[in-house]
């Protein structure tokens, strides 16, 4: 049975639905935690996606505005993930973890349901979604003294453990039906976050390197173990990770972290991530998903000209056999003035470019790099 909250969610996409509905749109349906059943209101965000066919920024800046008039009739609406088709089954190869659950539990208001494809999830895809959280929301929630978003993230992660482990095959629809696993011990949610990500790494990864003392790099903190003191201050976007963390972090969500610290993780024990892990990565950073985020889950015209100047180089030196062992350099760009610029004036060749980049690396995939 729903509960309020879910109720309430559901209703207000049921109402904005037909706002966001425009002719290029197929589909609108809830994502995320209102549609696992987990929306607490009103301290939930309400998550959708759009299935469309592909248009060109201008298409999408009309839409834009009909999201913020939907944000201000309902303030709790969050974070909407649009894709085409085409778009959708390239993100269940990279991802199929969230491609599971947005295919067996999304809740469609509009249109037909999204076409994401039935794609087993491998152990490895489970371990990026296990570890994913490290790179940004974790320390986010560490700088802020969120504890209850820090035990939201050990329940995810225990669940991706569990595919991980073999204990069920796909992720389960709610946080609260991923019991903890045995053995793990009482202490703060970063604790044993930190616990459960070793745990992923024993079984997939050799041994990581062993520290004695805590490491600082810039925007990475390495501590010696899980239960080393986490300090009470974090510089801004500080990733703070245990060597096996990190090891797991680079071999599946994180490569392009080894382009700024190689030269520093390599003396300590670390490995380079695999070439594979280079190209799933660019393959991510150039998704058309990703080029729609202004405005639509990232707050204004973010530089994605240089993001993507940095794939492209990235991916160059991995189509070539070789393993970017330095920071990438691309010309300096200011972001976009405003969101109109950036759908109206940039989106379009950006988005060319990026389909070109995803055809690069989509052609060699299955096959082994130089």
């Amino acid at each position: 049975m729903a509960t309020l909250s879910s109720r309430i969610y559901t209703g207000a996409a049921r109402a904005l639905a037909p706002l966001l509905h425009l002719p290029f749109v197929q589909s609108v349906y809830i994502r995320r935690s209102v549609a696992a059943g987990e929306a607490e209101f009103p301290w939930s965000d309400l998550d959708l996606g759009l299935a469309i066919r592909d248009t060109l920024g201008s298409g999408l800046f009309s839409l834009w505005r009909r999201f913020r008039l939907a944000q201000a009739l309902f303030p709790r609406l969050g974070e909407c993930q649009i894709a085409t088709a085409e778009e959708l089954a390239e993100m269940a190869g990279m991802d199929p973890y969230r491609a599971s659950l947005d295919r067996r539990f999304a809740i469609v208001v509009a249109g037909t349901p999204p076409p994401i494809p039935h794609l087993p999830v491998p152990r490895q895809a489970a371990a990026r979604r296990l570890i994913f959280w490290f790179e940004h929301y974790l320390p986010r929630a560490l700088r802020a003294g969120s504890v209850r978003n820090q035990r939201k993230f050990v329940k995810e992660m225990a669940n991706a453990l569990g595919v991980v482990e073999g204990r069920w095959p796909e992720p389960l629809r709610k946080r609260a039906e991923a019991a903890l696993p045995d053995g793990l011990p009482a202490g703060s949610p970063f604790f044993q976050c930190c616990l459960l990500a070793e745990r992923a790494q024993r079984l997939l990864r050799p041994p990581a390197p062993v520290l004695k003392d805590v490491v600082r790099l810039p925007s990475l903190l390495l501590l010696p173990a899980a239960d080393s003191p986490v300090p009470d201050s974090l510089p801004p976007r500080t990733i703070v990770a245990t060597p096996a963390v990190l090891d797991l972090l680079l071999a599946t969500q994180s490569p392009f972290l080894w382009s700024r610290h190689g030269a520093a993780l390599e003396p300590l024990g670390f490995t380079p991530p695999p070439l594979e892990v280079w190209r799933e990565a660019c393959l991510r950073q150039a998704s058309g998903e990703r080029l729609r985020l202004p405005g639509f889950g990232e707050n204004g015209p973010i530089d994605y000209a240089a993001r993507l100047a940095r794939a492209e180089a990235i991916a160059a030196e991995v189509l070539s056999g070789r393993i970017p062992s330095a920071p990438v350099r691309v010309p300096e760009a200011a972001p976009a003035a405003s969101l109109k610029t950036y759908y109206c004036q940039e989106y379009d060749a950006l988005a060319a470019r990026a389909r070109v980049l995803r055809q690069r690396l989509g052609a060699t995939r299955g096959s082994a790099l130089p």
